[in-house]
C-alpha cells in the first residue's frame, strides 16, 4: 500500500528463506513472519496476527490492517479487515470484589480427566453494570453450567468476594460465605 498509515499483513502466503520477518524499505510487511516463520496451520496464527494488528491499531501504529491467512486447504484464503479506530466504543469497568446480583456474560467449564467438571469461570455483570470474572462456588453451580441442555449465557445469579481466597464466586443460589 502507497499510504505509511496502512498495514499491510500477510500471514500465510510469503516463503521466507531466512528466519527474519520480511521487510520492506524500512517497516516489515507482517507483524508474525507468515506461516513459514510461525508454524503451521494448526498453530493458530492467524488469530495471533489478529490480535497483533488490533495492538497496533490501539497503539496508533496505522488507521487500518488487513489479515490474510489460509483456510484448512491452501486453496481457501481468508481475510478479515479490521475497521478504523473507534473512540466511541468503551469496556465496563472491572468489579475486583465483585458483590451482588448478576448476569452471565460468557462462561467456560473445565473438566477433569475422568469426565467430570472440575471447575468454572464466570464472566459476568453486575446489575451496576460492572464485569466481573469469577469461579462457580460449588458443585451445584459447577452441574448447572455443565449443563448440555439449558443455555446459561444470560441467566442471573448472585457473585460474592471471598475476602479469604480473594476470589470472586458465582451461584445461581443466593448465598453468603
Amino acid at each position: 500500500m502507497a499510504s505509511g498509515d496502512n498495514l499491510v499483513i500477510r500471514c500465510a502466503m510469503a516463503k521466507v528463506s531466512s528466519s527474519r520477518a520480511i521487510t520492506r524499505k524500512g517497516r516489515p510487511l507482517t507483524v508474525l513472519g507468515g506461516l513459514t516463520s510461525f508454524g503451521g496451520a494448526g498453530n493458530n496464527y492467524s488469530f495471533h496476527a489478529i490480535t497483533q494488528v488490533v495492538r497496533d491499531l490501539r497503539a496508533r501504529r496505522g488507521t487500518h490492517g488487513l489479515v490474510l491467512a489460509n483456510g484448512d486447504g491452501s486453496s481457501y484464503p481468508s481475510q478479515t479487515v479490521l475497521p478504523e479506530f473507534s473512540r466511541d466504543i468503551t469496556s465496563p469497568p472491572i468489579a475486583v470484589k465483585a458483590n451482588g446480583r448478576a448476569v452471565i456474560e460468557t462462561y467456560t467449564v473445565e473438566f477433569q480427566r475422568n469426565g467430570s467438571p472440575g471447575q468454572a469461570y464466570v464472566i459476568g455483570r453486575l446489575e451496576n453494570g460492572e464485569r466481573f470474572v469469577a469461579n462457580a462456588v460449588n458443585t451445584s453451580t459447577l452441574k448447572q453450567l455443565s449443563s448440555t441442555t439449558i443455555e446459561q449465557i444470560g441467566r442471573t445469579g448472585w457473585v460474592e468476594n471471598d475476602a479469604k481466597s480473594l476470589k470472586n464466586l458465582f451461584s445461581f443460589e443466593d448465598f453468603h460465605i
